[in-house]
């Protein structure tokens, strides 16, 4: 289960983000989301809630990939 919340939320990060795709590694966060938000939900929201939250204890790696994909995501969203 845990694994397939991973795999999913690494499908959608890619899917949203495919320009930042290229830097993002999806297995960065999955130590953090193990240690902080492993029972929150992708679909809901709660999992990137509980990462935001939880911004300044994450990992580097996971940190750096985080906040590429969410610079990246403001781009995008100022263009329409």
């Amino acid at each position: 289960m845990k694994q397939a919340a991973i795999f999913v939320l690494s499908a959608l990060a890619l899917a949203l983000f495919a320009p930042a795709a290229q830097a993002f590694d999806p297995g960065a966060c999955h130590p953090d989301i193990e240690k902080f938000c492993k029972n929150e939900k992708i679909a809901d929201g709660e999992l990137k809630a509980c990462l935001k939250k939880h911004l300044a204890q994450l990992s580097d790696p996971c940190k750096a990939n985080l906040v590429d994909l969410w610079l990246e995501k403001k781009k995008m969203d100022a263009k329409k």
